[in-house]
C-alpha cells in the first residue's frame, strides 16, 4: 500500500527542498499541512496534494 500521508521530513525530501522552505509554503497557504489530532506538533502532506503542488510548478528558464 502507498503511503496515506508523509512527515515534514519526507516532503522536504521528496520536493529537494529545506525544511524551512516547506514551512514558508504552509504558511503562505501554497500546500496544506495536517494534524493527526489536536495538540500534536507533527505535520503531514498528503501525496496527492504533493503532486498537485509539483505539477503546477513553473518551467525554470536559464
Amino acid at each position: 500500500m502507498d503511503k496515506l500521508l508523509y512527515t515534514k521530513r519526507e516532503t522536504a525530501k521528496l520536493l529537494s527542498i529545506s525544511e524551512d522552505t516547506l514551512d514558508e509554503l504552509r504558511r503562505s497557504g501554497k500546500l496544506n499541512g495536517y494534524r493527526i489530532e489536536r495538540g500534536n506538533p507533527r505535520v503531514y502532506f498528503r501525496p496527492e496534494e504533493l503532486k498537485l503542488f509539483a505539477d503546477g510548478l513553473e518551467v525554470a528558464v536559464c
